[in-house]
């Protein structure tokens, strides 16, 4: 005859097992984005700038982008291009790859504000924008994502840089879209990453469907799973539970 003090043990220690062993496997089935606090190099954010730009400066821009082993969403990979490219302004190099000022460190920004909404006004008789310009625009969206250019803006994107601003020697007049923006940067990246050095200029068009619009610009960006998993998660506790409450020991396989 079972014990009933020892069987009501057993049951709560398998109980907990049960509840530990599916939570495990709930969080191995997720694929988180933006996993933070990694430091990259700004070779390895060059490699990946010059593959989304390659592969969308035609049709728009990736959703999301890999470095390594961690995948970042397309505001947080324009951020952390445009520091990357700061860094290399102020004297990083391929062969000094860890950055003259700016840490890399993935930190997941949201999606901007006013997505696909066309926020651009640079005059289309501009042909070009020159370093000393597009510079200032990665300057600006550093800043802003940080704070430091309107107070409780931080986290994500500007919709717009405007020009001249205070960009030495420049001549443009009116707004810098974020679309031209992230073209201007990824173009910038992509080319030291073949040449060694930053573009002197960069060509002023650019493709207003570069932005990648979510359907919810405002929903936090969540990680994806199997169907029914919360189901599957909660049944197997309960079958698990049962099969404890009638044998005082864990079953080999729940379904």
């Amino acid at each position: 005859m079972r014990n009933p003090a020892n069987t009501r043990a057993m049951r709560f220690i398998s109980f907990a097992l049960v509840i530990a062993m599916v939570m495990c496997g709930i969080s191995g089935i997720f694929s988180v984005a933006n996993a933070e606090g990694e430091t990259f190099t700004v070779d390895q954010v060059a490699t990946m700038a010059k593959e989304v730009y390659e592969a969308g400066k035609e049709n728009g821009f990736a959703e999301t982008a890999t470095i390594g082993s961690t995948t970042m969403d397309q505001p947080t990979y324009f951020i952390l291009a445009c520091k990357a490219l700061l860094n290399i302004d102020n004297g990083a190099t391929i062969a000094n790859s860890t950055g003259a000022d700016i840490a890399l460190v993935n930190t997941a920004m949201a999606y901007r504000a006013n997505p696909g909404n066309g926020d651009d006004s640079i005059p289309s008789s501009a042909e070009n924008f020159t370093k000393a310009e597009y510079i200032y625009c990665a300057e600006r969206q550093v800043a802003y994502t940080q704070g430091k250019v309107v107070e409780g803006t931080s986290g994500a994107p500007a919709n717009y840089t405007t020009m001249p601003g205070s960009c030495p020697g420049s001549q443009l007049a009116g707004k810098a879209g974020y679309a031209r923006q992230l073209t201007l940067v990824l173009a910038a990246l992509a080319s030291y990453k073949d040449n060694g050095t930053l573009p002197e200029t960069l060509p002023a068009a650019y493709n207003a469907k570069a932005e990648f619009v979510p359907a919810d610009p405002d929903a936090t960006p969540v990680p994806t799973a199997g169907p029914s998993l919360g189901n599957f998660a909660m049944s197997a506790v309960v079958e698990a539970a049962a099969a404890i409450d009638l044998t005082a020991a864990l079953p080999e396989t729940v379904t």
